[in-house]
Order: structure tokens, then sequence, then C-alpha cells
């Protein structure tokens, strides 16, 4: 080269792997028989290790993958639970994916009820009906300012859409399924 010949000092250096694996998707559970089925996509990341599989209960504080404690562990898309446990109960589920080097992926949660009986079906007589719909009125209209007074169930299955909320919402897709319409 006509601009001369330049050298500088010598360096070294390493690599260090701080990428998270991908996050689990389809995170789907259920519950049949005392027992609550997990499964999800399985990650197809070239250093995939395994799934770290999170339980806590639902009581509206905290993300269960900082706060529940680990189940267990699987390179399986699926796990099996059965908690032990004689009465209604609400879990949530957490799930994360990790790599060979340690690096844990975002996790992702699912909420599950432990009870054979369908959201909105609040007497408990496996028939969505209009004792579900007298029910789920008085409850929203006896307004308790300390919350009601209801057990864990009822408020479950009051709250036909999720969100947390007791309204004329959820009595609108109550009548919905009542007439087959459908809950959604």
């Amino acid at each position: 080269m006509e601009e001369g010949n330049f050298s500088g000092e010598s360096a070294w250096g390493y690599s260090e792997d701080n990428i998270f694996p991908s996050t689990p998707d389809e995170f789907e559970g259920s519950y049949s028989d005392n027992s609550i089925t997990l499964s999800w996509n399985m990650i197809n990341d070239e250093d995939f290790d395994y799934f770290t599989i999170y339980r806590g209960y639902n009581e509206g504080e905290g993300f269960v993958c900082d706060d529940g404690e680990i189940l267990g562990y699987t390179t399986d898309p699926g796990y099996q639970d059965s908690p032990d446990v004689d009465e209604f109960v609400e879990f949530i589920y957490g799930l994360s994916s990790i790599d060979i080097n340690d690096n844990e992926s975002e996790c992702v949660e699912q909420e599950i009820a432990m009870t054979e009986y369908s959201v909105g079906d609040i007497n408990q007589d496996n028939n969505l009906n209009i004792l579900d719909l007298v029910i789920l009125i008085g409850v929203i209209l006896e307004n308790y300012p300390d919350g009601p007074p209801y057990a864990g169930f009822v408020i479950w299955a009051c709250d036909l859409n999720n969100d947390e909320q007791l309204n004329v919402q959820d009595i609108v897709l109550l009548v919905n399924g009542i007439m087959d319409i459908g809950l959604n």
C-alpha cells in the first residue's frame, strides 16, 4: 500500500451469550378429574435446553414467575399438575424457556380454575339457565364496599368476560349463553 504499514496494540476478548431464548406461545391449560393439563408450542431455538413451569394462586398481586413456586422442568411441550386441594381454587401458571447458557425467556401466564363447572354456571347445576342469571344480578346489585362476601367460585363464575368486574356485560354474555348464542 502506498500509505504505509500500520500496527496497533494487541487485544483479546470473549463472546458471551446473553440473548434470551424465544418466549413459549400457545400456552393453554384445562382442568379435569382433579388434574390440570398444560400445553404449549415447542421452542425451535438451536440452544434451547428446557422449560420452567411455575404455579401461584390468583390473588391479584405479583407475577407468578417472580413470586410463584417452581413446579418443575421439562423438555416436552406439556405438563400435568395434580394439586392437593379439595375446594375451588384459581391458579396462575407461568412458563418460560431456558437455553443452554441459563438465559431465561419472558414468562407467559395462564389462569386455570379447578372446577368441573363452566363460567356462568353459578349455581353449579351443569346448565346455563335463568337461575344463574338471577344469582348474577343479585351479586351485581349487592355492591359491597369491602368486596362481595361470596365464595371465590361465585365471583369467578359471574365474571363471564374475565375482566375482574361484575357488570351488565356479564349479564349480556350469560343471556347469550342461555340462549345458546355463545359466551364470546
